[in-house]
């Protein structure tokens, strides 16, 4: 198996068997809205025996040392340097590009039964079929089952188009025979179709317009192009690599289907307004996960707030911190962010400017509880619970962040004395004492403050 006409076959039998599986209802009319019933997808997305968590990733997933496979959060593989508690996973099919990620270039895809997941690491903390979501143990990372199925890039790119295996499988990802190439070119919707056509870059340069155009409008790509000695073998290069990955995410997507099958899932892809993807979030419900209908539900979390805000913080230290023993743009920048408009950036740099008047450590910690209260009370979906605190909401959230705070602080701490020898600091005390003084003359901040501070 492996070659491409057992490609041709095997897709005819993945549509015969689709044909007709998932039917949605529809709309006759611009308004007009038409249920056709329930359909076979609707029944079989019904029973959480037939849900298969599918996860999508640009990294070779490692074992613990019991030999089970598991994914890391990022917050995990950075040293908790990046703040990203939560590990995604989609149902029944691959996840598609939305406006979290594009992941059509990621060469690894696991395949695991989701109740076999849930029995080793509890509910995931919201359901969709769009988007199913940990906060696994950050010791841990999510742990799969001695049954997780992986899908990779084959070695052998000369060889077989793919070959689906007992434990996993494997798929080209290079080295396209004009054959194969014309055949897939021929079952891609009109899109990646457009796109594939769109980067047959022919050798004469095109307006910077249109060099932007088929840099995907990539700002950094195109410095590189600027910069580029040999600015045609720079484009023939960019567009070759996309126009592979148009062929791979094809070729690995109908693999990851075939793949299913032979575990003995279904492929159903999600859609919205779909009675299937409907039913997902009802099961979810009727067992007490947190559900959502659509991709919107982790953008509307908790922990989205506190991933965004905790990066947001980090990022305008590392700021800081890049300015090396530059002590004017130092002190702009503190002064700067004194007075944000994002609260959460004015009170960390207050408490910045309070850690280098006094030497004492700074406490992120406090500014992340205080990031969780604020979105507690923003969502609705959090009306009525009451969470004193993010330890009180997650566990593993909490300890994400607590290790983000410690890391962060460190940083802090490692720059502070690095700042401390520098020519100039005594310099920049005296400016700085001069700004609080300022500061504390406007009303803004008083002694009461800086006490808060001392306590954090």
């Amino acid at each position: 198996m492996g070659n491409i006409e057992d490609f041709k076959a095997a897709m005819e039998l993945l549509q015969e068997k689709a044909a007709g599986f998932t039917i949605a209802p529809g709309y006759t009319d611009e308004y007009t809205y038409v249920k056709t019933g329930q359909s076979e997808a609707d029944l079989y997305m019904s029973n959480m025996d037939n849900w298969c968590l599918v996860h999508a990733t640009r990294y070779m997933p490692p074992r613990n040392s019991d030999g089970h496979v598991f994914i890391p959060t990022t917050s995990m593989a950075t040293n908790f340097d990046i703040v990203r508690p939560t590990v995604h996973a989609t149902l029944n099919h691959v996840v598609s590009s939305n406006s979290g990620g594009n992941w059509d270039d990621a060469p690894y895809v696991i395949l695991a039964p989701y109740n076999h997941v849930v029995n080793l690491n509890g509910n995931p903390q919201e359901i969709s079929q769009y988007d199913t979501y940990f906060i696994p143990n950050p010791d841990t990372g999510l742990v799969l089952p001695k049954n997780a199925y992986l899908i990779q890039p084959s070695n052998d790119e000369y060889g077989e188009l793919y070959a689906i295996g007992e434990h996993g499988a494997r798929y080209k990802t290079n080295n396209f025979t004009n054959e194969e190439i014309n055949f897939i070119l021929s079952k891609l919707d009109y899109w990646p179709r457009y796109e594939y056509q769109k980067y047959l870059f022919d050798g004469d340069l095109p307006s910077d317009s249109d060099v932007k155009f088929l840099l995907g409008y990539n700002d950094r790509l195109f410095k590189v192009y600027n910069n580029s000695n040999d600015k045609r073998a720079f484009l023939r290069g960019v567009t070759a690599e996309n126009r592979n990955v148009i062929l791979t995410s094809f070729l690995r997507n109908i693999v990851v289907e075939l793949a299913m099958e032979k575990l003995g899932f279904r492929c159903v892809e999600a859609s919205e307004n779909a009675d299937w993807t409907n039913s997902v979030a009802r099961i979810a419900r009727e067992h007490g996960i947190p559900a959502s209908e659509n991709n919107k539900g982790h953008s509307t979390s908790v922990e989205r707030d506190l991933e965004c805000g905790a990066n947001l913080l980090i990022s305008n230290l590392e700021d800081m911190y890049s300015q090396n023993q530059d002590i004017d743009k130092i002190f702009s920048i503190i002064t700067h962010c004194f007075y944000y408009d994002d609260e959460r950036i004015a009170r960390l740099f207050q408490q910045v400017v309070w850690c280098m008047k006094t030497d004492k450590p700074l406490n992120l910690y406090p500014i992340f509880q205080a990031i969780f209260a604020k979105s507690i009370n923003r969502h609705n979906r959090y009306k009525g619970q009451k969470y004193k605190n993010i330890a009180d909401y997650n566990h593993a959230l909490d300890i994400t962040m607590q290790r983000t705070a410690i890391v962060a602080q460190n940083r802090f701490a490692q720059w502070l004395n690095y700042i401390k020898r520098g020519p100039k600091y005594e310099e920049f005390k005296l400016k700085l004492t001069e700004f609080i003084n300022e500061f504390d003359q406007e009303g803004f901040i008083n002694a009461s403050k800086w006490a808060y501070y001392s306590r954090s």
